[in-house]
């Protein structure tokens, strides 16, 4: 399942579109929409339009990722 969901998150990060994820984090399980500046070692930098700010998100927390308005 992480294959897809990696591969999910580095389509949307080539073509510069959101992705909305399931986020298992601190505060429980969130879903967002977030906006990929970089992917690296076990996690992303990206910007979060549930927090209106940049953060890390750890590979291993993103439960599901969906592209978002591509209709893919």
């Amino acid at each position: 399942m992480m294959d897809i969901i990696l591969k999910t998150l580095q389509i949307a990060h080539r073509d510069g579109v959101p992705v909305r994820i399931i986020y298992e984090g601190k505060s429980g399980i969130t879903q967002r929409v977030i906006v990929i500046k970089s992917i690296g070692d076990g996690g992303i930098v990206a910007y979060c339009r549930l927090r209106r700010r940049i953060s890390t998100f750890k590979l291993e927390q993103i439960l599901a990722a969906e592209l978002v308005g591509t209709g893919r």
